[in-house]
């Protein structure tokens, strides 16, 4: 009966070992959002100065 159980045994421990080897990952998380780091503003950008329209001489 002893060697029958270890012998079980032994076969579950490499069974297992087999299926988490070849088992694969995980289905992954949702990845977290980005954010961008609250130390520091993001830099904002000056609006292009427009030249007033010139007008032709009448």
């Amino acid at each position: 009966m002893r060697g029958r159980f270890s012998v079980f045994m032994l076969l579950l421990m490499i069974a297992s070992l087999v299926l988490s080897a070849c088992g694969g990952a995980a289905a992954p998380a949702a990845p977290p959002a980005a954010e961008a780091p609250a130390t520091e503003a993001p830099a904002a950008e000056a609006p292009a100065a427009e030249a007033p329209a010139a007008e032709a001489p009448a």
